[in-house]
């Protein structure tokens, strides 16, 4: 599965409006199985806010403004840090289009087993944090508008590393700002956030499969497994 694939967000609005600094405090409801192809929560600088920030939501899958379609082929759910500045489908919303998209976790699974077991990874205390993120708008001949989004990716810590060499480029509240500023443009700052999450923050532990289908919702998705059956 492709890394960042899934991801969840359970936080309540208000938690979420306090963290992120927003205009206002959105009506959003626990979402647990998060995939490509959905409506995610994105947040971006308010154009008419001092310093302050609009909750939105756009399609996860990054359409590049001149593409010529909106095929599942011709979308984007990871950019990797790595290149990210060069790359025609991402370079324009890497000068001036950078989100944050709100998350309390994601999910990966374990490599070379038949059956694979998914895991959730999340930070040590379970708190809200943000993946760096583009977003981009396309707009049809007939004038439909899509805005769309992609995480962005680096190389895994030693503890997503056991089940993946890709992770998200995961930030701190002190990076917020300048990652969603168009006008910040500090390559050694980018650097630094594209750097691995240091992996004694975070945690890593099994859930269901039912978290391999994007049709199951509910907290049984990040319910900690104690130890994985044999058959589920």
């Amino acid at each position: 599965m492709t890394m960042c694939g899934r991801f969840f967000l359970i936080s309540k609005g208000s938690e979420i409006a306090e963290r992120f600094r927003l205009v206002e405090e959105p009506l959003i409801q626990p979402r647990y199985n998060i995939s490509p192809g959905q409506m995610v929560a994105i947040v971006r600088r308010d154009p008419k806010g001092v310093h302050l920030n609009r909750l939105l939501n756009v399609s996860w899958g990054l359409v590049p403004s001149w593409s010529q379609g909106t095929s599942p082929g011709k979308r984007f759910i990871n950019a990797r840090c790595e290149s990210v500045r060069e790359k025609p489908a991402f370079r324009g919303a890497f000068r001036s289009r950078r989100c944050l998209i709100p998350a309390n976790g994601f999910f990966e699974w374990s490599a070379g087993a038949a059956a694979k077991i998914p895991y959730v990874i999340q930070l040590r205390d379970g708190r809200l944090t943000a993946l760096a993120g583009l977003w981009d708008r396309w707009t049809s001949d007939q004038g439909e508008v899509l805005e769309s989004c992609a995480v962005l990716t680096t190389q895994a810590n030693e503890l997503v590393g056991t089940l993946h060499d890709r992770m998200p480029v995961i930030l701190d509240v002190q990076d917020f700002d300048p990652w969603v500023d168009s006008d910040y443009h500090d390559r050694d700052l980018f650097e630094r956030l594209f750097r691995p999450y240091a992996p004694e923050k975070m945690e890593c532990y099994p859930v269901s499969k039912q978290v391999n289908s994007s049709r199951h919702e509910g907290p049984e998705c990040i319910t900690r497994l104690s130890f994985y059956p044999e058959k589920t």
